[in-house]
């Protein structure tokens, strides 16, 4: 990766703020120059900017359990 676009990505991490990588992917999409928002997120930790996660655990959805006395109990 060239300096010219470490510089571009500064630029937009400063301009733009806090986890918005996925907007700085779209806007230098559009400016022709795609990479991806894993590559963004690692060059921006390069620059030495603090990285937060802004994924959130989703909870699991417990299913609920039975059992019938006897088979076909059910119809």
């Amino acid at each position: 990766m060239n300096e010219e676009l470490r510089e571009r990505l500064r630029e937009l991490k400063v301009k733009q703020g806090m986890n918005v990588e996925k907007k700085i992917a779209y806007l230098l999409k559009k400016e022709g120059r795609g990479l991806s928002r894993n590559t963004i997120t690692k060059v921006i930790g390069e620059l030495g900017f603090p990285l937060l996660s802004n994924r959130k655990k989703r909870n699991r959805t417990r299913y609920k359990r039975f059992e019938r006395e006897k088979p076909n109990e059910l119809w």
